[in-house]
C-alpha cells in the first residue's frame, strides 16, 4: 500500500480477514485497489480493428518500464507481465497490476533461490523468463523478459 507510481495499480487495503457476511467463506482475503478503468492492454491491442500507431506503442511501452524501473528499484519483481496484467486508463495510461506472483528480493536485485513450488506455480508460462522455467532462480530479468514478448 505504501508503493504509489503512476503506472502501478494502487493498492488501497488488503486484508487477509473476510467480513462474515461477503458471502464467500472460501476466500482467503481481499485487495482493494484503484479501479482504473474497464480495459486492458490485451483488449486494447486485439480489440481493435485497426493496428495500434507507432507513437500509442511507445507510449505504452515507456509507461511499463516506468512502472517495472519503480518496482524493481524497491526489490520487487512482479513475475506475471503480459498485456492482460497491464490496464490502461481512461486517460489512456498503463498500469501495471496483479501482484498475486510478484516477490521481494532478499537482496535487492540479486538472484534469490527459487523454491520448488514457484518453479511450477505461478505467472503465465507463455510469458514467463527461460531462467525461471528451469527453476534457476528469480531476478529483475524476468520481468524484463517477459515485458520484450508483451
Amino acid at each position: 500500500a505504501h508503493l504509489r507510481h503512476k503506472n502501478i495499480v494502487r493498492v488501497i487495503a488488503a486484508t487477509t480477514c473476510v467480513p462474515a457476511d461477503f458471502g464467500d467463506e472460501s476466500s482467503i482475503g481481499m485487495v482493494l485497489m484503484e479501479f482504473v478503468g474497464s480495459r486492458n492492454l490485451q483488449q486494447t491491442i486485439y480489440g481493435c480493428a485497426e493496428p495500434l500507431e507507432v507513437d500509442r506503442w511507445l507510449r505504452y511501452s515507456s509507461d511499463i518500464v516506468h512502472g517495472l524501473r519503480f518496482l524493481h528499484s524497491h526489490s520487487i519483481v512482479h513475475l506475471d507481465i503480459k498485456p492482460a496484467n497491464v490496464l490502461v486508463s481512461s486517460e489512456d495510461v498503463c498500469k501495471i497490476a496483479d501482484f498475486g506472483c510478484s516477490l521481494k528480493l532478499d537482496h535487492g536485485c540479486e538472484v534469490t533461490a527459487i523454491s520448488p513450488y514457484l518453479s511450477h506455480v505461478g505467472g503465465t508460462y507463455t510469458h514467463r523468463a527461460p531462467e525461471l522455467l528451469k527453476g534457476e532462480g528469480v531476478s529483475t530479468k524476468a520481468d524484463i523478459f517477459s515485458f520484450g514478448i508483451t
